[in-house]
């Protein structure tokens, strides 16, 4: 089994409908920008095939590649996909870890001895 039909076949469903969408939305930018296939890819360094891949949302092309396009293509947010500002659910597990918690009495330290 190719490489790429193996990482297919272990993501959720709604993974590959997300890669499908980045892609889809790097195939129109570049169309909007009037660049044919041959162009982007010779500037991002890379096949066409290559390419293709990516706008057909293919699980296998390297995040080097999708953030090389979005570079060429003048996108920007890539850094932000991750951004922890924006991480919902790691700030309510965090909330709620954070509330749940018991205050936890530190030791008492003992005076030093200054009497010389």
């Amino acid at each position: 089994m190719p490489k790429s039909k193996a990482i297919k076949a272990t993501l959720p469903i709604r993974v590959e409908d997300e890669l499908v969408r980045i892609g889809r939305n790097i195939k129109l930018a570049r169309k909007r920008r009037q660049m044919s296939v041959a162009e982007l890819s010779t500037r991002m360094f890379v096949d066409e095939k290559t390419l293709r891949r990516l706008e057909q949302g293919e699980a296998g092309v390297g995040i080097g590649v999708l953030a090389n396009a979005m570079y060429c293509l003048g996108l920007s947010g890539f850094a932000e996909l991750a951004a922890p500002e924006t991480d919902r659910q790691g700030v309510l597990l965090e909330e709620q870890r954070l509330l749940s918690s018991r205050r936890v009495r530190g030791k008492k330290l003992e005076e030093p001895d200054t009497n010389f």
